[in-house]
Order: C-alpha cells, then sequence, then structure tokens
C-alpha cells in the first residue's frame, strides 16, 4: 500500500494505530488493577468498621460486667 494520509503515508499511519491501540491496551490494565484495588480498600474498610464495632461492644460489656461486681459488693 502507497499513499499519503494528510503528511502520514499508510505505514507511519498503521504504526500510529498500534501505538493508540498499545496504549489503549495500557489504559485498561491500570482501570482494572484501579479498580481491583478500590473493591479491596472497601472491603478492608468495611471489616475495620466490622471489627472497631465489635471491640466498643465488648469494652462497654467489660464496663458493664465491673460495675455489676461493684453493685454487689
Amino acid at each position: 500500500m502507497t499513499g499519503e494520509v494528510g503528511n502520514l503515508n499508510y505505514k507511519e499511519v498503521f504504526m500510529e494505530e498500534d501505538k493508540l491501540k498499545y496504549a489503549q491496551t495500557i489504559i485498561n490494565v491500570l482501570q482494572a488493577k484501579l479498580n481491583e484495588s478500590i473493591a479491596l480498600n472497601v472491603q478492608l474498610e468495611a471489616r475495620t468498621i466490622v471489627l472497631q464495632e465489635e471491640l466498643n461492644s465488648l469494652k462497654e460489656e467489660e464496663i458493664d460486667a465491673n460495675s455489676d461486681k461493684t453493685e454487689k459488693k
């Protein structure tokens, strides 16, 4: 194939298309990795909240248990 498109010949056009395809592939991979990282962060944050709530509940139970012992004496 010979010819020109603007100031680019067909070989240069195909090379540019290959570069664009490669760049799009990189973008897709990066987007997938970002989505995975965001999902992991959300899961970790949810787990942290649940554990914090459990810890607070245990602290309240301990305080209540100590209060009961004090009242019985």
